[in-house]
């Protein structure tokens, strides 16, 4: 793998467990999510603009968009109030790991076939991300264990949902003479837009109005959200596998939880870091040999 798109993979992680560190540290609600879908929409208008100006969306466009909103307001949803019941080092591994695996579950099913060792892997995955679960559940009491648990459920199923949707929207975009990077920051653009209304109706007994100082947070990590997507799409045009991206991307599980203790004081557990260690190679290994 080339050294700048090896630096671009590895800022890319980075940025993913630093705007994720963000919104755990500041106990991000549902409006301050709604800021940041809203302020990463809106920087990406210019593009949007543009692309729209090439084609005429289709009934099946608009429905696909619409889902891909919907599930990425369930995401942000859910990952606000996680972030509220639960560490930061537990909360991470787990949304990030699982919808990984289930999408590739889901492609095993209905498409794609999977290799036994992928396979393996992938049941490697489930079963220490279980028990990284059961840590929490000894950890809490009853009702505050399944609350945190019903929202992670949740952030999993929006990633899984916006995965699956996104794809079918790219595969309408992919004849338009516009270049795949910039038809990817507009349809990411205008996912966020509709995430942000599906957050605000969610929302709608909410105030949402924040100061100008205040909309600075919610920008930043937002942008951040948005870097992070668009360095791995720089990337990827670098490397002939693009397996290698999916592996190294990974990296960003440890550093989240590191990114706890040592920036959220979070408590010192080796279990946890052993586990989480344990999936990102294992989901580097899924990648690898997918």
């Amino acid at each position: 793998m080339p050294v700048t798109a090896l630096s671009l993979v590895l800022i890319s992680a980075l940025m993913h467990a630093i705007w994720n560190l963000r919104g755990k540290a500041q106990l991000a609600d549902e409006r301050y999510f709604f800021w940041v879908a809203l302020c990463a929409g809106l920087t990406m208008l210019p593009v949007i603009v543009w692309v729209q100006s090439q084609f005429l969306p289709s009934l099946k466009f608009v429905a696909l968009l619409t889902m891909s909103g919907i599930c990425q307001a369930a995401y942000m949803i859910g990952l606000a109030r996680a972030y509220q019941l639960g560490d930061l080092g537990w909360v991470y591994p787990i949304v990030r790991a699982l919808p990984v695996v289930l999408v590739m579950l889901i492609a095993q099913v209905t498409a794609t076939p999977l290799g036994p060792m992928t396979i393996g892997l992938i049941l490697i995955v489930i079963v220490l991300t279980l028990l990284l679960g059961a840590e929490q559940g000894s950890a809490n009491h009853g009702r505050v264990s399944r609350k945190l648990m019903g929202w992670c459920a949740l952030v999993i199923m929006g990633t899984v949902g916006y995965s699956l949707v996104d794809q079918q929207a790219m595969l309408l975009l992919a004849p338009l003479p516009v270049p795949a990077i910039l038809q990817a920051m507009y349809f990411a653009g205008l996912q966020l837009l509709a995430a942000a209304v599906f957050i605000r109706l969610a929302m709608w007994r909410k105030p949402s109005r924040i100061s100008l100082l205040e909309v600075r947070s919610p920008w930043l990590t937002g942008m951040m959200m948005m870097s992070t997507y668009c360095l791995i799409l720089l990337a990827m045009p670098m490397v002939d596998n693009v397996s290698l991206i999916v592996a190294l991307r990974q990296l960003s599980i440890p550093l989240s939880v590191v990114a706890g203790i040592a920036i959220l004081k979070e408590p010192v557990m080796w279990r946890r870091l052993t586990l989480s260690a344990a999936i990102a190679a294992s989901l580097g290994g899924i990648a690898l040999t997918s």
